[in-house]
């Protein structure tokens, strides 16, 4: 019987959980590639760079501390939209349920079965102006495999809830397709 290590499926998982969001770039890299155990880490950070447009990393030697810190233009969406949905509706911030729902998500989506990580996020009401994700790895941390997951998840609630702002603004495109037009001569050879 042949065992296969733990280790192969925490890889397995990262690349399927990139590949059902459309990321396939890093599936493509491994393609050709037999997999072991000394590919979970690099795999499970390599994909941290995947999800969203720009994500900046930093080291500190000191507190031997990972820090990630991920820009999107759907946070950006997301803000914008909270304060046209506020101003609509006459609410203040802390009032408006999809920043309640955005925050609960951000909890559930990046609670990993670890205790040595920390996250923020920022809405970009701060100093520098922009909405941003930070995520922080402490030393101990050793559930790489999760992180792509929590972050697909996080991701995809940001795109709902830009979504249904949209429609309680009524901002949908109405989205119709125009049937072809028939050329009368082709309606007569048809016949």
């Amino acid at each position: 019987m042949v065992e296969i290590n733990e280790w192969l499926w925490e890889t397995l998982y990262t690349l399927k959980k990139l590949y059902d969001h459309g990321k396939t770039s890093l599936l493509e890299q491994y393609a050709e590639h037999v997999l072991d155990g000394d590919d979970v880490g690099e795999i499970a950070i390599q994909a941290v760079y995947e999800i969203f447009a720009e994500t900046r990393d930093y080291w500190d030697d000191g507190n031997e501390l990972e820090t990630y810190v991920f820009f999107d233009p759907v946070f950006d969406e997301f803000q914008r939209l909270c304060k046209l949905y506020e101003n609509e509706i006459q609410i203040n911030a802390n009032e408006n349920p999809h920043r309640d729902a955005i925050r609960s998500a951000i909890r559930s989506s990046l609670y990993f079965n670890d205790y040595s990580y920390d996250y923020w996020y920022y809405d970009g009401t701060q100093r520098d102006g922009k909405a941003k994700l930070i995520l922080k790895l402490y030393p101990e941390f050793c559930q790489a495999y999760e992180i792509a997951g929590g972050l697909l998840e996080v991701y995809d609630a940001f795109e709902n809830h830009v979504k249904q702002m949209e429609e309680e603004l009524g901002m949908q495109e109405e989205r119709t397709v125009p049937f072809p037009k028939r050329q009368a001569e082709t309606l007569k050879e048809a016949a």
